[in-house]
C-alpha cells in the first residue's frame, strides 16, 4: 500500500496524507546541503540541513 507522509511545521508527529497530488507537490529535505538546499525533484517546499557553521571564524 502506497502512502505519503509529511512533517508540518507546526506538528511535532507524522500525518497521513495519502498519495500527493501530482509529482511536484510536497517536500524535499536536502541533507548536508551546505548554504544552498537543492531541490532536484522540484517539491513546492525544499529544506535543508547541515551540521557545518554557515562560516569560518
Amino acid at each position: 500500500m502506497n502512502r505519503a507522509f509529511s512533517v508540518s511545521s507546526n506538528e511535532s508527529s507524522l500525518t497521513e496524507q495519502g498519495p500527493a497530488s501530482s509529482a511536484t507537490e510536497g517536500v524535499h529535505l536536502d541533507l548536508g546541503c551546505g548554504t544552498r538546499p537543492h531541490n532536484p525533484y522540484a517539491k513546492t517546499k525544499v529544506y535543508g540541513v547541515d551540521i557545518r557553521p554557515l562560516s569560518v571564524p
